[in-house]
């Protein structure tokens, strides 16, 4: 019975020790070493970003065109950040053909720009990031000389005047539908806006006279002499010249001077004698208000006949001496005595008359 004893509690103890061993076991075996598993993610596809324009005129907007690749496929629904001479101007989708647009303006002078517009694709877990540069031009913005025709008197002066302006884009006309030549009907709302500052060059024929500043109208204006033309209607008479600068295009426009015959006047002295006699005629030939007329050709006119002529003096006076009076009867005659000047290339024609008196013959 002892013996039985004796057993059950060997067999209790060695129960007891399994039980408490039995943690630590389990503990040793989940600190052992696991396996080793490493996962490798793909790297980023490269991507190119190709940008160009076609540039722009001063002032108006740049529209800016991005193409985004990988592999030779086109990217879309990527967000592509645009730059003007390294500022952010905007940022734009591309489409199904991997094509960014963007218009934007920017306080640019005329030049050109050799990195002047940007773009940049941040990239993502798959693609990786891009950026793209090209030049931009910014031209000059178009402007417009508008010379006016003027005209003067041979030996005066003319006043020579021009208007310079620039076309401004105020916007487009609603439901426009644009039309090629030979209507070429443009959407765009322009005005012309004067220029003001600028220095104009004036020709006269092609001979340089002087140059004048544009006013707050863009209106330039000077006084030439018209000395050494002679009357005659000059085509491109006058000439306008604006050298322009970086910000707006240099301009020229010539249009029509006309030199104008001077006008003349003769003034006839009253003639007198007496019947079956003789008298003396004079005329006073001036021209440009009140300057005498030399060396000119005046035919002389006693009641309608023609009695001689006279060539006048530097004082502009013709006198006709010994004019015969015969065939007259006695009285007076209101215009009994006519002068006349035929008139040139530069001056134009003129008469004048005065009273003829012829008193009984002399005994």
């Amino acid at each position: 019975m002892n013996r039985s004893r004796g057993a059950r509690v060997a067999a209790a103890i060695a129960l007891s020790l399994a039980l408490v061993s039995a943690p630590a076991s389990a503990a040793a075996r989940t600190s052992a070493p696991l396996p080793a598993f490493v996962m490798t993610l793909p790297k980023p596809v490269v991507t190119t970003l190709t940008v160009r324009t076609s540039g722009a005129r001063v002032g108006d907007p740049v529209c800016i065109e991005a193409l985004l690749f990988a592999d030779g496929f086109a990217l879309r629904n990527r967000t592509i950040v645009f730059a003007l001479q390294g500022i952010p101007v905007g940022s734009s989708t591309t489409g199904i053909s991997g094509q960014a647009n963007l218009c934007a303006t920017a306080s640019l002078h005329g030049g050109t720009y050799p990195e002047g517009i940007g773009a940049g694709f941040a990239g993502d877990g798959l693609f990786a990031p891009s950026t793209g540069s090209a030049e931009l031009s910014i031209w000059p913005r178009e402007t417009f000389v508008h010379t006016f025709p003027t005209e003067g008197p041979y030996l005066g002066t003319a006043t020579f005047a021009t208007q310079l302006t620039f076309s401004l884009v105020l916007g487009t006309i609603p439901n426009c539908i644009p039309s090629p030549p030979p209507n070429n009907q443009t959407c765009a709302i322009v005005v012309d806006v004067p220029l003001p500052g600028r220095t104009i060059h004036f020709f006269r024929v092609g001979v340089p006279v002087g140059s004048a500043v544009t006013d707050a109208n863009g209106i330039a204006a000077m006084t030439v002499p018209l000395s050494g033309l002679n009357s005659f209607q000059y085509l491109e008479g006058i000439t306008s010249v604006y050298a322009g600068e970086p910000d707006y295009a240099a301009g020229t426009l010539s249009n029509t001077l006309a030199v104008l015959p001077q006008s003349t006047s003769l003034a006839v002295a009253p003639g007198s004698g007496s019947a079956g006699g003789s008298t003396s005629l004079s005329g006073l030939l001036r021209f440009g208000g009140g300057l005498p007329l030399a060396d000119r050709l005046v035919v002389f006119y006693l009641n309608d006949a023609i009695v001689g002529t006279a060539t006048t003096g530097s004082n502009g006076v013709a006198t006709l001496e010994n004019v015969s009076l015969s065939g007259i009867a006695p009285g007076g005659y209101a215009s009994g005595v006519k002068a006349l000047f035929l008139g040139e290339l530069n001056f134009q024609p003129t008469a004048g008359s005065a009273s003829l008196t012829v008193g009984p013959a002399a005994n």
